[in-house]
């Protein structure tokens, strides 16, 4: 009787190594060798975009575990930084004055009497909410230099600054104006006061108080804004540290320093309107209440 063949189980398909070195890692990539391919698989490449993607992942891994952190290029740099920050603490000065008093402005208009006013500052708070910032800058930079009209960088800053802060400001302060009670404005009448002195005596100390957290709020995200005038070259802090990152090739440690400035700077103005508040009105101080 013959004998049955036997089945040979079929042998493991050699392996050839490709091996790439990147950094210090090593990758290894198994490609068969004779063709044989087990049921679902398909045949790796070190050409392919998998092996590509794993290079480039030991590339990147191998670099940030090499890399070394140096702080001591920003001695030199220092006086520059500091240079830059001092011209955002005058920007923020500056915008915040104007585009209170230019807010306060709008905010009376929207509570003006005269429908063509009201809707002349409503126009101008929306047309500005509802386009960026740096659009408005580049149109007064850029715009006005192609009209003829070149002005200074932080001038152009500046202005762009105010007239966006001023419509939101403008939302601000209508809040605190219509919170005033219709019978404070009767006494006002009553005592013979104009409008001029009713406003600036009642209407606009107990409504700037009252608003006066999200003034605040408002302001110290204006700050932070000033970040943005670095597009139009005006040397402020952001500006100065892309320049000393262009040098150095340091990003992390420059822009990492200018974050801590700017924390430390909304610190120190938010400490600022704090302790402004019982010298801008005294009578919480006085009574313990509120107007």
């Amino acid at each position: 009787m013959p004998s049955t063949p036997t089945a040979l189980a079929p042998s493991a398909p050699k392996m050839q190594e490709t091996k790439s070195y990147v950094g210090t890692i090593h990758v290894t990539v198994h490609m068969p060798t004779d063709g044989s391919l087990s049921r679902g698989s398909r045949p790796v490449h070190p050409g392919t975009r998998l092996t590509r993607m794993v290079i480039r992942g030991a590339s990147a891994t191998s670099g940030f575990m090499n890399y070394t952190f140096d702080f001591s290029f920003l001695a030199e740099y220092w006086p520059e930084l500091m240079r830059g920050l001092w011209l955002t603490v005058k920007l923020s000065a500056v915008t915040i004055s104007l585009g209170y008093v230019v807010g306060t402005l709008l905010a009376i208009g929207r509570t003006s009497p005269r429908r063509w006013v009201r809707k002349l500052s409503g126009v101008y708070v929306e047309v500005i909410r509802n386009t960026p910032l740096l659009v408005q800058m580049f149109l007064i930079y850029f715009g006005l230099a192609s009209l003829g009209w070149k002005l200074n960088a932080d001038i152009c800053a500046v202005v762009a600054i105010v007239i966006n802060i001023s419509a939101y400001t403008c939302e601000i302060m209508r809040a605190g104006i219509e919170s005033i009670r219709q019978g404070q404005l009767e006494a006002a009448s009553c005592l013979g006061l104009s409008r001029l002195q009713t406003l600036l005596m009642i209407v606009l100390p107990p409504a700037t108080e009252r608003v006066y957290p999200a003034l605040t709020s408002q302001f110290i995200l204006i700050m932070l804004t000033t970040s943005v005038v670095s597009q139009i070259s005006a040397e402020e802090l952001t500006s100065i540290a892309a320049r000393i990152d262009s040098i150095t090739f340091r990003s992390f440690e420059i822009y990492l320093v200018v974050a801590l400035l700017y924390i430390m700077l909304a610190a120190l103005v938010r400490v600022g309107f704090t302790l402004l508040l019982p010298v801008a009105f005294p009578r919480r101080r006085r009574l313990a209440t509120s107007l």
